[in-house]
């Protein structure tokens, strides 16, 4: 298996032994699509702020049933940082005995009723998605650093979830990597890459508030969507006004211009397809995440001649329960009951 400079660069652990308040992510987002399921792996690591504690790592597991949400279950699992390790050229990252390399994930977890292995792989992406500006992400300007080292991939192998084994082939998913010492106040973030009008469709967006001198800023609108194998990136400080939207637990509502062409999209799920999950600060304050890998999606495209010519509808993507999403403030959200459990 190939794997670039550029992608195996991007997956390198940024944070070093005795470093104090860094917190950082691996995770995989990625559906069964013969089953209707979702899952969300996470391969973590926090080191609080001096004298807030020792540092640790975790693995999260989490089982979306569109069907049957009752069947719905989120564990994490807590590991001394010692039992934390990794390697660069080739990226290699163990927790315990679960592992992630660039193309493969392997693991397992169980408790409070529930138990779950994996075992699944994915042919590696040749570039890296950033889901910021470059500069952002090389000068690491932002509270927290987030890039995709492999945006559109499709999964392989074999995942067990209490007791009943599903196989898959060349179904949809990502794998992300984001790291930093603070959380932003509040965002929404969302991925597919499974279309139904066009399988090489894939939208990657981020929209999120930060605080700055006790001021909450307004939402900063990160986009990427390729569309009839074309990229159209809304990621960099000259195209922040080219993208917008607003957001809600459950729902996103997004619009991006380019040209002659321009999108309109929807991110939307149900209260009992999310889970929500807490994330803390180095500091130690929480953040609350609401999580589903089986969502729906809705991009409507449209075209216009020339700069004079008004706007025409041209076609519509949409995913009926292959859309990731998560929606997240500082506060839980109590319509969401489903929590994430630790054993």
């Amino acid at each position: 298996m190939v794997v670039s400079q550029e992608v195996d660069a991007a997956n390198r652990l940024r944070w070093e032994q005795g470093r104090s308040g860094h917190y950082e992510v691996y995770y995989l987002t990625f559906n069964h699509r013969a089953s209707g399921s979702g899952f969300w792996i996470r391969y973590t690591m926090t080191a609080p702020d001096k004298g807030k504690g020792d540092a640790y790592a975790q693995i999260w597991f989490s089982y979306f049933n569109r069907a049957n949400p009752a069947k719905n279950f989120a564990l994490k699992q807590k590991y001394p940082i010692g039992q934390l390790k990794a390697e660069t050229t080739p990226f290699r990252l163990q927790i315990g005995g679960n592992t992630l390399e660039n193309g493969h994930a392997d693991g397992a977890i169980s408790g409070n009723g529930h138990e779950a292995q994996w075992d699944v792989s994915f042919d590696p992406s040749n570039t890296v998605h950033l889901m910021m500006p470059r500069i952002f992400v090389e000068k690491e300007l932002a509270d927290t650093t987030a890039l995709v080292p492999h945006l559109d991939v499709c999964f392989e192998g074999k995942i067990s979830v209490d007791g009943e084994a599903l196989e898959f082939g060349g179904d949809p998913g990502c794998q992300t990597h984001l790291w930093g010492d603070e959380h932003a106040r509040r965002w929404a973030w969302a991925h597919c890459n499974s279309y139904n009008e066009d399988p090489s469709a894939v939208f990657e967006g981020l929209s999120v508030q930060i605080k700055r001198a006790g001021i909450m800023l307004p939402p900063i609108n990160l986009l990427f969507i390729r569309y009839m194998g074309k990229d159209y990136r809304f990621t960099e400080l000259h195209r922040f006004l080219s993208a917008g939207g607003s957001f809600d637990v459950g729902h996103w509502k997004f619009n991006a211009a380019l040209g002659n062409v321009k999108f309109k999209g929807e991110m939307k799920c149900r209260d009992e397809d999310m889970v929500s999950a807490g994330y803390f600060d180095p500091d130690g304050e929480p953040a609350y995440c609401n999580n589903t890998e089986v969502g729906d999606s809705k991009i409507e495209v449209y075209k216009r001649r020339n700069l004079l010519s008004s706007w025409k509808l041209v076609d519509t993507l949409t995913a009926d329960g292959t859309a990731h999403m998560e929606f997240a403030s500082r506060k839980r959200e109590a319509r969401v009951e489903k929590e994430i459990e630790e054993v």
